[in-house]
């Protein structure tokens, strides 16, 4: 069952490793899980826009003769592009569309 605070520490975890989200991209088709993009911006550490999922972890993934896994997916890139977005979100929707 997904925790109704799981974004808030989710958000404040990538702040942790990642700085202050330079842009989110929200998903506006209602799909399950519901999964937003994390852009954060190149910084002094690191020359390139990171692109975090946000929502694959609050469902369980199953895979055959393994424990439940939980996971978010990450694109390092030169620059944000939408293209990166649907491509994203495609990809974080595969586990739970095809269970």
């Amino acid at each position: 069952m997904k925790s109704e605070r799981a974004p808030e520490r989710r958000a404040k975890l990538f702040e942790g490793y990642f700085g202050r989200p330079h842009k989110i991209w929200h998903e506006v088709i209602p799909q399950e899980p519901h999964i937003d993009l994390f852009v954060y911006a190149p910084r002094d550490d690191r020359d390139w826009y990171t692109i975090v999922t946000s929502g694959m972890s609050d469902r369980a993934m199953h895979a055959e003769g393994e424990d439940p896994l939980r996971a978010e997916l990450i694109f390092y890139v030169d620059e944000p592009k939408h293209y990166y977005a649907d491509v994203l979100r495609y990809l974080a929707h595969i586990p739970f569309e095809q269970d």
